[in-house]
């Protein structure tokens, strides 16, 4: 059975809130999805995991700074992953964040270059530095989860 491992980072909990929803959606399509703050992350759980997904929030167009630093810190783990995806969020009017998805992206594929991107980056928006999240970005996270499990069962 393939197992997803879901990382996130948050400081005002709209990133947190994002992870939960795309756990959720990848649960509902009956794939194994354990959630982790990158705070409290547990070795052992990203070793075992076939997909790893990192969330990050958006810090001035790029990933939070200890996202960057738990990637590295994943990158000396043996493990038996083989694919990845990234999420974030981000305040404003434009989606800015996309260059902070790109910018994980390229650190994970840098840091893991084993691993391959199953699904592109995605960016969701709050109102305000501490959201909450707009309208409709729920839904997109649980669709995420949906995509991403849809794949993995492909």
């Amino acid at each position: 059975m393939v197992k997803v491992s879901l990382f996130y980072d948050s400081k005002y909990g709209n990133t947190r809130l994002a992870a939960e929803k795309i756990a959720e959606g990848i649960r509902r399509k009956g794939i194994e999805v354990d959630l982790a703050d990158i705070k409290e992350v547990r070795l052992s759980g990203a070793v075992c995991a076939d997909v790893l997904v990192f969330g990050a929030p958006n810090h001035m167009a790029s990933p939070s700074r200890a996202m960057k630093r738990f990637v590295e810190y994943l990158a000396v783990a043996d493990l038996k992953a083989t694919g990845f995806a990234v999420f974030g969020t981000y305040a404003g009017r434009t989606r800015p964040v996309d260059r902070a998805m790109k910018k994980l992206e390229a650190i994970v594929q840098m840091r893991m270059p084993n691993l391959k991107m199953v699904l592109p980056g995605l960016s969701l928006r709050v109102s305000g530095v501490r959201g909450p999240m707009m309208e409709g970005e729920i839904d997109r996270c649980i669709e995420f989860g949906g995509a991403l499990a849809d794949h993995l069962r492909a």
